[in-house]
This record gives C-alpha cells, structure tokens and sequence, in this order.
C-alpha cells in the first residue's frame, strides 16, 4: 500500500507538472473552491440513485439548465481520453481496455448531490467537484481502489473499498471446492465528511467492497468478497448485524424493496460460487429468499446489479447461462420481489464468451420497461417489465456495462468510447457521440440540460445534454 505521505507529494509533483489541466490539487482533505448553488438531489443512498437506476433531475441553476461542458483529469488518469489504453499491442484491445479500468479508471459512475459531483477512482483517490466547472472541491485517499458510486447522507460520503485481485493463496482453496475470498488488499467501508472530505470511521472486511452498498434509514447495507453482508450503524460504523452467504460479490451493487404488506424490507446482492441473488432482512440480517436460473455460468449473479419497480413488486436481474468453450447466453428474468419465484426469463444469444466478470450489465427500469446492455448479444433491449417481451433489440457499436439513462424519450448509453443516444420508444440508434476512452458499469446521471459521466481512462466528465440529444 502506498502511504498518505507519499500520495500527498506525488500529487503535488503531478498538480505542479499539470497546472491548468483539471489534475488532482495538492492538498489533500482541503477545500479549494467554494462550492456551488444547490443543485441535484439532497442525498444519494443507492447504485444509480434509486431503486429503477435512472438518475434524472430538473434543477433551477440556469448555467446546468443551459448545460456545461468540462473534463476532470483524476489522480493517475490517462494524457488524454484519446490514449490507447495502456499495452494494448501485448493484452490486445479488450484486455488492456479492462486493464486499463481496472488499474487507472472510474468504473462506475459519479453522484451528484446539491451541486457537487462526487467520484471515486481504482487510484485510490474520492474527490468532490464543483458541477459547474469540475473544480475541486476536496479530495482524500482510500487505503485501496474504489469501483462504486459514493454514497452520501448524513452529511458523510460513504465509500466501498477494495480491489478486483484474488490472493495466490485463494487457488488451492478453491481446487478444494471451498469459499473463496476475492480481494488482493486492503478492504472495507470508508466514510468521509461531505463538507471537507475529512476521513471519519472506516469498517475493515476480510474480502473486497466493490460494489456499491445501500444507505436505509440509519444503516449502511453491503457485500463483500468474503460471502458476508453486513449492516452498520451510518453515523457511527458500528456492525448491526453479519450474515454469511459463502458467495463472494463482485461488481453486484445492492438495492432494496420494502413490501407494502408487512412493512419489511428486503436487502437484495448477487453473488458468485454460489451464484444466487439474495434477498436479506434490513432488520435482521436472515435470508428471506434465493434464487438462480438454470445452467447458470461460474460466475454467477454476482456482477449484474438487479433494478426494482416499487410499483410493480419485482425485481430485475441477469446471468451468463448455458455457457460453453465457444459461446453462450444470456438470460434477463423478473422475480416476485416478496416470494423470489420467477415471473418470466427471456433467453438471449448466442454469443461468444465473455471475458470472466464482463458478461453482465446494470439494467434500468422505466414506466413498465426495462432496459439492458447485453454484452452477450451487443444489443440494448427494451422489455415488458410486466410480461417479458421484448419490444426492440438494437446492436450497438461497443458494449458497457450500464444499461443507459432515459431522458424525455431517449436513451443514452455508454458504450466502449461512446455516448450512444436511441429513441426510447422505438429502438431506433439516433447517433453515437465519440467521448474517447472506455465506459464502464457507468449511466449518466443528467442534471437540467447537464450530462455527468465517469470514464475508464480516469476522467469525470460534463457534457451539455444539448450536444446528444438531436
């Protein structure tokens, strides 16, 4: 692990050598810039905001209702969002895009709160930037990398840590068909003030944090790399409650259900060897129900993260099924979020197969539709979220691993170096807007005429909404 000491200097050596360039400050944990008119949500408690994963929001600041544009280079991020990804001509394309994410990169998308955009990166670094302009705000270090959205309530930012590594140790217990933990390093939650990005608690876990956890109520809800989840006091750190589930999560970020019968609610995670998706008492921390489609991959569902429809009472989710050496499908199905008993499953591919935890993607549910990047088929698919048809399929050039962002009847999706923009309602590819390096398990978040998004080659990043939509 590299010290504090020694990322404060590199910081300010890389700030000095950058000047002008949107590079990281040199102090670290300081405010630099005032910060901006309100403007977003008041707090941001989920993967994507909210239970359907569509971060949309009207605003009254005139400068974000106009749309602004501006890029944010992160601490360690590639020259430019036109750079190769990093050896290429040795890992090939795919590999090194991956590479390239998984050492330098943003994979999964920033959050947006009263005017502040917040990012964590695989650098270690969580920043807080001025949506206006993409000035720093503060920014601090993590203990290790950082692959999910900040979280913020309470006035506290709340962030996942740990890195997508296996120990060598971990091969021969898994030859020996036991539970496995992923995470090379350092692992757990950390919180830090919403104000001034002083660090607060920090809650170590034997086992990584990727994905992003869930704020209810007074409890921070999260999975880890070590078959565990866990619920912990949000202001304090202190554990509520740990429940085992041998699966260990991967990019599965949580999301939640209350049942409008009874008042419970229901923790939902995927995970991988086993591969199921849970869904766990808030209160309790007992296991109320699990499932998983047949001839389901190795991996499992611990990479997709499920959407929910409060008003429909289901819940959302895929899996690589009936894989082989030359190629397999997918299959996107809806659960009764009470019982967990499938309500319909369409089966997608074939396809050639994914590279391991890349065969799945985020999905989005909006007014009785879902949507989902396949990276199975490359299709974005429109589907009846009530019955399971599928309404359009659209080849994309690229393949993410967010399932896009519906605005005002459109769609914008990352995919590979682009922001495509579909219609909505017809499936019809209306034009791709070449950003340059590579998305990850990123939606945008859209704020008035202002798009946010996070990109792999380590970059926040504003686009007017002007500039997608036709």
């Amino acid at each position: 692990m590299v010290n504090r000491s020694m990322r404060i200097v590199a910081a300010s050596v890389l700030s000095l050598a950058l000047a002008g360039c949107g590079t990281v400050g040199s102090s670290l944990g300081a405010p630099h810039h005032p910060a901006p008119l309100a403007a977003g949500p008041s707090q941001w408690t989920a993967f994507d905001y909210n239970q359907q994963h569509n971060a949309v929001f009207n605003t009254p600041n005139k400068l974000l209702n106009k749309g602004v544009s501006w890029q944010f280079r992160e601490f360690e991020g590639l020259p430019s969002l036109s750079s190769p990804p990093i050896d290429e001509s040795l890992l090939g394309p795919t590999g090194a895009a991956i590479a390239t994410n998984h050492q330098f990169g943003d994979p999964v998308g920033a959050s947006v709160v009263d005017g502040v955009v917040y990012a964590d990166t695989n650098t270690h670094y969580v920043y807080a930037l001025n949506a206006l302009n993409g000035h720093v705000l503060w920014d601090n270090t993590t203990v290790n990398a950082n692959m999910s959205n900040p979280l913020i309530a309470d006035g506290e930012v709340l962030i996942g840590i740990g890195d997508a590594g296996f120990q060598y140790g971990q091969l021969p217990v898994y030859k020996a068909g036991k539970p496995v933990i992923r995470g090379y390093s350092f692992s757990g939650v950390e919180a830090f003030s919403q104000k001034t990005g002083k660090p607060l608690w920090t809650f170590p876990t034997l086992g990584e944090v990727m994905p992003t956890p869930v704020v209810y109520h007074n409890a921070i809800y999260f999975a880890t790399g070590g078959g565990h989840v866990y619920a912990l006091n949000v202001k304090t750190g202190q554990e509520l409650w740990k429940t085992t589930i041998h699966s260990f999560n991967n990019m599965d970020s949580l999301n939640w259900w209350t049942n409008p019968q009874n008042g419970q609610t229901e923790i939902l995670t995927g995970g991988t060897d086993p591969g199921y998706l849970y869904a766990i008492s808030a209160n309790t921390g007992k296991i109320l129900w699990q499932f998983a489609p047949n001839n389901l991959s190795a991996n499992g569902l611990g990479e997709a993260t499920p959407a929910v429809s409060p008003r429909l009472g289901l819940v959302f989710d895929e899996g690589v099924v009936n894989r082989t050496s030359t190629q397999e499908d997918q299959s996107i199905f809806a659960l009764n979020a009470a019982t967990g008993q499938l309500v319909w499953q369409d089966i997608l591919g074939p396809g050639k197969p994914t590279p391991p935890f890349k065969g799945s993607a985020a999905l989005m549910e909006h007014d009785g539709i879902v949507y989902n990047l396949s990276p199975v088929t490359h299709d974005e698919l429109a589907i009846d979220a009530k019955t399971g048809k599928i309404l359009w399929q659209t080849p994309l050039p690229k393949v993410s691993h967010g399932a896009g962002t519906y605005v005002d009847g459109y769609l914008i999706v990352p995919n590979g170096p682009y922001l495509s923009v579909l219609d909505a309602h017809t499936g019809q590819l209306l034009r791709n807007v070449k950003i340059g390096g590579s998305f990850g398990v990123v939606d945008p978040v859209v704020v008035g005429g202002t798009v946010f998004v996070t990109n792999g080659w380590g970059y926040v990043i504003a686009v007017p909404l002007s500039h997608l939509i036709p």
